[in-house]
């Protein structure tokens, strides 16, 4: 006869105990206790590592500076390559400049509106190019 509350053990699970892991769950009644073990939860803990094998192993992980000092290396690294890049894109030979052609179209709208605004002109949709044009220029000349 069993005397409950009684704890069951899985394997693997969020507790740690001499490298392995497991779970654990307290049974308060028999049916509970036999649905639990139906679904693989053992009455030892032992027996629960022996049924998991190596799953229930804990996984060693690295220490969190161990990945930031491997990321700054990374970054360092990366850093002098482009440095490197740069050094020799700057010894090779130069381009020959491209030559601009020159703007001889008359302004656009954009344009036109952007000045205005910079010189305070009031204007509306209705103001056409050619008015608008002649206020920036008066406005130029008295300026």
């Amino acid at each position: 006869m069993t005397q409950f509350p009684v704890h069951v053990y899985k394997s693997p699970g969020n507790y740690v105990t001499v490298g392995k892991r497991y779970k654990l769950n307290s049974v308060a009644d028999q049916e509970s206790l036999d649905a639990h073990l139906a679904n693989g939860w053992h009455l030892t803990l032992q027996a629960a590592f022996d049924a998991a094998g190596d799953a229930a192993n804990v996984v060693k992980r690295s220490a969190d500076w161990k990945t930031v000092k491997k990321r700054k290396t990374d970054q360092r690294k990366a850093f002098k390559a482009a440095r490197v890049a740069a050094t020799k894109a700057a010894k090779a030979p130069k381009a020959a400049p491209v030559e601009v052609p020159s703007d001889d179209a008359p302004p656009t709208r954009a344009e036109l509106e952007q000045q205005a605004t910079l010189l305070g002109i009031r204007f509306g949709v209705r103001t056409t190019d050619e008015r608008l044009l002649d206020r920036i220029n008066e406005a130029m000349k008295g300026a």
